[in-house]
């Protein structure tokens, strides 16, 4: 076809250029999924590429990194977020303010969920501020809704629960979830206000946030939402000292918590609700006097951390792990724990729980 024409003439006149040793070198053929092979080439120094793409007028070069970037979608299609990075570079250069933004946003999600908040929370900034640079609308509403709550769950990760920008991050979400009439966001946002507020101490704000939830979600068992509102008033139980209140909402949560199913909500409430559950589950179990249950929540809540390869988790299970041995009296078994998670969060850069080891 013409188009493969096209291809072997680029191809011929780049592995002259190599052959001579001007500016290109050969690479490895590439070989997208959409089947597509080519040798690729690469400059032999930065300043070469540097130069040389100064030299293309601005207006060209837009169209360009334009047309690269649909190219690549088309190629990567159902593997795309996989490149997401990449695109969001082009079409920020194209000034296409809105595909940059999905695909920043899709960028820092892929960091936060291998564990990189820090990489995840400048990677949906940046995608915050392409977002509102487009135009006006239930689009640009819904987008930002998506990169705000991103945002909430990275920082959460990074700074903690009480970080200083959460209140206006979840307040935002709130706004703009009420304007869209979308319960599935106005939930993840009130149970990020309801956790700030628990860790500031202010148990009535968080009751009263709790309660909220638990209206919104009435009648609803197993599914994202409930999970998480079940969390919030069993959480709000214990650290009110109504333990036994809060056992039927452990109970719930585990019960009903299916790896598979809830892996992604991480993303979505900033922590895990399978091991939120089993973090606090362990010290209500253990201060009702219920040691091997303790521990069960402590194994499990353990395992579905590692198997998410979760460092916020693992660090959240560890805590509680070492706050239960304490409530033992099992030194040996504190100091271990305890030193397990002051390594854990220097190394993954988990702050929250530092302190707590």
């Amino acid at each position: 076809t013409d188009q493969d024409a096209k291809v072997e003439d680029i191809e011929q006149r780049c592995e002259e250029l190599a052959r001579r040793g001007a500016f290109i070198h050969r690479l490895a053929p590439a070989q997208w999924p959409d089947g597509t092979v080519a040798t690729s080439y690469g400059f032999r120094h930065a300043l070469h590429q540097q130069a040389l793409y100064h030299e293309v007028p601005a207006a060209r070069r837009q169209r360009q990194h334009l047309r690269i970037g649909a190219r690549l979608e088309a190629a990567y299609h159902a593997q795309v977020s996989d490149i997401a990075p990449l695109l969001a570079d082009h079409f920020e250069r194209a000034h296409s303010p809105a595909r940059a933004a999905d695909y920043r946003r899709q960028s820092g999600e892929a960091a936060l969920r291998r564990g990189a908040a820090r990489e995840a929370a400048s990677q949906l900034r940046l995608a915050l501020r392409l977002t509102m640079t487009a135009p006006d609308g239930p689009e640009r509403t819904r987008a930002e809704l998506q990169v705000l709550m991103s945002l909430g769950s990275a920082l959460i990760v990074l700074e903690g629960f009480a970080a200083v920008d959460l209140p206006g991050i979840y307040g935002r979400v709130g706004a703009l979830s009420e304007q869209l009439s979308d319960a599935s966001t106005l939930i993840p946002a009130l149970c990020g206000l309801w956790n700030y507020h628990l860790t500031q101490g202010e148990l009535g704000l968080a009751s009263g946030l709790a309660n909220r939830l638990a209206g919104l979600t009435k009648g609803r068992t197993g599914d994202d939402a409930s999970m998480a509102a079940r969390n919030a008033a069993g959480v709000t139980d214990w650290l009110q000292g109504d333990l036994t209140r809060a056992l039927p909402h452990i109970d719930h949560v585990a019960g009903r918590y299916d790896l598979r199913q809830h892996a992604h909500l991480s993303t979505v409430f900033g922590e895990d609700p399978g091991i939120a559950c089993h973090h606090y589950g362990a010290i209500v179990r253990q201060r009702l006097g219920a040691p091997d249950l303790a521990e069960r929540h402590f194994q499990t809540g353990m395992e579905i951390a590692h198997t998410l390869d979760q460092a916020f988790g693992v660090a959240q299970m560890l805590w509680s792990g070492a706050v239960i041995a304490r409530e033992r009296g099992e030194v040996a078994l504190v100091r271990t724990r305890a030193e397990e998670l002051i390594r854990l969060c220097e190394a993954a850069d988990t702050r929250f729980w530092l302190s707590g080891g």
